[in-house]
């Protein structure tokens, strides 16, 4: 009985220590806009295929992608 009061303990321990552990996670804003006339892209897509997230833009070129980490680096596409 003892010994699954403790496995009980240990697995409730590393449950509730492992959000310690956890990446800090940001929210990543920006503006896509043409390259030549620099006016904003409307309805663009960005695309991080690492993370599985993806978002368009607004009517003013602007977008946010949240929950990314803050640390690392991703391969981001641009599609329109």
């Amino acid at each position: 009985m003892k010994k699954i009061q403790f496995l009980i303990v240990v697995l409730l321990y590393t449950f509730f220590s492992a959000t310690g552990f956890a990446t800090e996670l940001i929210e990543l804003k920006g503006n896509v806009v043409d390259a030549e006339t620099q006016q904003p892209l409307p309805g663009a897509s960005i695309l991080i295929p690492d993370l599985r997230v993806s978002v368009m833009t607004n009517e003013s070129g602007e977008f946010t992608l949240k929950n990314v980490p803050a640390r690392g680096t991703f391969l981001c596409r641009l599609g329109t």
